[in-house]
């Protein structure tokens, strides 16, 4: 004679298992990151996650402390954006994101190439400036991480990035190298 005590155990079980794994929705797993830059000095990836996306900037040749002082007695970045993917400049609808010294990510609207509108802060970004070992140098180096809504960035699933790093030694170096953005930029599809 079968033994239906285990019964109620195994649906209960089996009811938790569906619950739990019918809660979780697809956005809320992080993908791997995306290496989109990789020279030996220079990393930069971004990971899509969910309503998010995060940068990642590894400067592995930047083993000086920079996250001190004033511009341009600091380093910094700045993540040049083509919100609607055209490969021109739109005033007012393409941005810039970087990383104040006090640690709020600022959003700026470009207008032309010499030209941003004041910083706007969204209280969904996060950013750090870190002078640290990373999981691709061990050695104490440069490296920045921004993570901003998706929506703030673009209008679709894809955008045209250009990446500029300043050293307080070396001065900026922009990724892909550029006359005019947008001509020459990186793209970011999630």
């Amino acid at each position: 004679m079968k033994n239906f005590n285990q019964f109620p155990f195994s649906l209960s079980f089996l009811m938790l298992l569906l619950l739990i794994v019918s809660s979780c929705k697809k956005e809320e797993i992080a993908a791997d990151p995306v290496v989109f830059y990789e020279d030996g000095n220079t990393i930069l990836q971004f990971t899509s996650d969910g309503d998010d996306i995060e940068f990642f900037f590894d400067a592995l040749n930047d083993l000086s402390d920079g996250r001190l002082g004033s511009f341009p007695n600091n380093d910094i970045f700045r993540l040049v954006i083509d919100y609607n993917n055209n490969g021109i400049i739109d005033s007012e609808v393409d941005l810039t994101i970087g990383i104040l010294e006090d640690g709020a990510v600022c959003v700026s609207y470009i207008k032309d190439q010499q030209t941003l509108t004041p910083c706007e802060f969204f209280d969904d970004t996060s950013g750090t400036i870190n002078f640290s070992s990373t999981e691709n140098l061990e050695q104490a180096h440069m490296n920045y991480r921004v993570k901003v809504p998706k929506s703030i960035i673009a209008e679709g699933n894809q955008i045209k990035v250009i990446v500029s790093l300043h050293d307080s030694e070396e001065g900026w170096t922009e990724f892909p190298r550029n006359q005019v953005w947008f001509s020459n930029a990186f793209d970011i599809q999630w």
